[in-house]
């Protein structure tokens, strides 16, 4: 099964080499083609206009859709990535290929660097994207999209233990893509096999 992950940092592994990055370790365990579209500092305007590249080309039977902290970041909303994934889901039925929804992973403000907070709010930002994968779940609910909770997997976690998997307070650890990769290889077992 070909399976097209779709996302930005989070997805494309920053901090981490490429055979870390949970997309890779999903292959390594499922022996699905794990194709990691996941590009640094994307939006989810980026992610959609990569799509309508990508997958003619690609073919995937399983399009995995997780962004939407970027388009927080840079703009102090969750409106444009709830439209563009909601595009984004939309358009992978519409070519017979299963969506699987990511809800992002939380992040820690205490542990995100000094210059990067002249960025944006990210005690702020913090509330957005807990709004935002609220809205998520809903949304997953309502279409019966099929979804893999990481926000679930990490905001459960007491601290320090869930700091312990940050590099930055934004990207994970090559031991935090390891649970990602994980929960993702359960679900796609789950739907697939």
């Amino acid at each position: 099964m070909r399976v097209y992950c779709l996302g930005d940092s989070m997805t494309y592994g920053f901090g981490v080499s490429r055979r870390e990055a949970w997309p890779a370790l999903v292959g390594a365990a499922t022996g699905h083609e794990m194709i990691n579209a996941g590009v640094n500092g994307d939006a989810t305007s980026g992610m959609l206009a990569r799509f309508c590249v990508d997958v003619p080309r690609l073919k995937p039977n399983v399009a995995v859709l997780m962004g939407g902290c970027n388009d927080i970041f840079l703009t102090g909303s969750d409106s444009t990535a709830r439209c563009n994934i909601g595009a984004l889901v939309q358009q992978a039925l519409s070519l017979a290929i299963t969506p699987v929804l990511g809800f992002p992973v939380p992040f820690e403000p205490d542990l995100i660097r000094d210059d990067w907070s002249l960025l944006t709010d990210f005690r702020s930002a913090a509330e957005i994207l807990r709004q935002y994968v609220a809205w998520l779940r809903r949304y997953a609910e309502v279409f019966r999209v099929p979804f893999v909770d990481f926000w679930g997997l990490f905001a459960q976690m007491p601290d320090p233990r869930r700091t312990s998997f940050y590099l930055d307070g934004l990207h994970l650890t090559a031991q935090g893509h390891k649970m990602m990769a994980h929960l993702m290889a359960e679900k796609l077992i789950l739907l697939f096999n």
